[in-house]
């Protein structure tokens, strides 16, 4: 396995197959074994960003909630940005994880804006 490989794992039945929460996993070849790593299963539907998203006009569009949004830090400074449409009256509930669930060192900043880009939240 070369260091900079993604390896998805897909469960057959996740239900059954991995419980809910945070599990550890490495990974081995015949050059060695990976760190430990940490990854989440969870009872949500999951959508990978791409880029480029760092501009409103690139926004990852979100059309079915609930979500979770997976994303990755492809370079220093990086914006990732996701477009939800509410209804009036509707809540959003938005939180970064890396840090708690994941224990990564990013430092994330999670802002709210609305179509103008006026920030609603931090």
């Amino acid at each position: 396995m070369k260091h900079d490989e993604i390896v998805a794992i897909r469960f057959a039945d996740p239900k059954t197959d991995a419980p809910l929460g945070v599990h550890l996993a490495r990974f081995t070849s015949a050059e060695g074994a990976t760190a430990v790593r940490r990854f989440v299963v969870g009872a949500t539907g999951q959508v990978v960003e791409a880029e480029p998203n760092d501009r409103p006009a690139q926004a990852l569009a979100i059309e079915e909630l609930p979500v979770v949004v997976d994303g990755v830090l492809e370079k220093r400074g990086d914006v990732d940005l996701v477009r939800v449409r509410l209804a009036a009256g509707e809540t959003l509930v938005a939180q970064a994880d890396s840090n708690r669930l994941l224990r990564t060192p990013a430092d994330l900043a999670l802002e709210v804006v609305d179509a103008r880009q006026s920030i609603l939240a931090r």
